[in-house]
């Protein structure tokens, strides 16, 4: 029997049979998940959207060793390690951004679900399993820095960004809803948020905060200055951050923050880009929970250094200000 050969196909041939592939995954994906959250929560849509696409993408092994450091008196912080994170891209080869065109991500296998003006992405250097990179639909690339323009509302306002995080929390109420706002994030221009299953009852940040009601600072309690706003609206939070910190300031421009929005509470720990932490701090390490690229790393940290590595992101100045 004669062999038939076929010619072989042209590049552009396999580009567009790889698009049209990604293409029906695209919209096979986004049908099912519109179909559970019609009738489900965004929880189960989004834990279904995980499921699906974890077996697609090239994903890292999620943090999974826990350590814990404690001290009298005071809030016990939590260590964990993820080794892969060191991989996160900042942008690829030719420059483009990975949150426009997230097929960048995970060997271009990557695909998001779009829920109201946002779209959820899996994060492929995950904290923990389920967590998820968030970016608006429409004007999405902006930098997540909140300068003084952004806050006389020039570009994407700090009150439309608080409303987002408030909004997303209310949906995913057993999720930690991140902005890094100009403060640890590794893709600064384009605004994106994190969303995270919580796997604390209680954070350190929050355990500090537990007898208080409005903005607050507590200095002495915890290693850095911050407020915590409960059941406020957006545009009343964003008129306490301005009378007590952001008009205060002689430089507005460098203004930054770590945000977090979880159960019914918004966080806002004031940051300063001209202060550098002598261990990079985020939204996770604000909360007291430490992420290390190592474990031998981990293991040789202590509460103390920990403590001291925390209060590095605030300078006294800016300390003494929001009190």
């Amino acid at each position: 029997m004669t062999a038939t050969s076929f010619p072989p196909q042209s590049a552009s041939a396999a580009d567009s049979l790889v698009d049209a592939l990604s293409g029906f995954i695209q919209e096979k994906t986004q049908a099912d998940f519109s179909a559970i959250r019609s009738n489900q929560s965004l929880c189960a849509a989004l834990d279904f959207f995980w499921h699906a696409q974890i077996r697609l993408l090239d994903v890292a092994s999620p943090s999974t060793k826990r350590l814990q450091f404690c001290a009298p008196g005071k809030p016990s912080f939590f260590a964990s390690v993820a080794p892969d994170r060191v991989r996160r891209p900042k942008s690829s080869a030719n420059g483009c951004c990975p949150l426009c065109d997230y097929s960048l991500l995970s060997q271009g296998r990557q695909v998001g679900v779009l829920h109201g003006r946002f779209r959820f992405l899996i994060n492929p250097f995950p904290f923990s399993e389920r967590h998820f990179t968030i970016v608006r639909e429409e004007n999405g690339h902006v930098p997540q820095g909140i300068s003084a323009a952004c806050v006389n509302e020039v570009a994407l306002t700090l009150g439309a960004r608080l409303a987002d995080l408030m909004e997303l929390a209310s949906e995913l109420p057993d999720y930690l809803i991140l902005h890094n706002a100009g403060a640890g994030a590794s893709l600064p221009h384009h605004l994106h948020y994190q969303a995270l299953p919580r796997w604390r009852r209680v954070y350190p940040l929050e355990f500090a905060a537990r007898h208080d009601a409005g903005f607050f600072n507590v200095p002495s309690a915890y290693p850095v200055a911050f407020f915590v706003f409960r059941a406020l609206s957006p545009v009343a939070v964003l008129a306490a951050l301005r009378e007590h910190w952001l008009d205060l300031l002689d430089e507005p421009g460098h203004a930054a923050a770590s945000v977090i929005a979880t159960n019914g509470n918004l966080y806002v720990v004031p940051r300063d880009t001209r202060v550098h932490a002598s261990f990079p701090v985020a939204c996770l390490e604000a909360l007291g929970e430490w992420v290390f690229q190592d474990e031998t790393s981990a293991r040789e940290a202590s509460h103390q250094r920990l403590w001291e590595w925390l209060a590095s992101a605030q300078d006294q100045a800016l300390r003494d200000l929001v009190q």
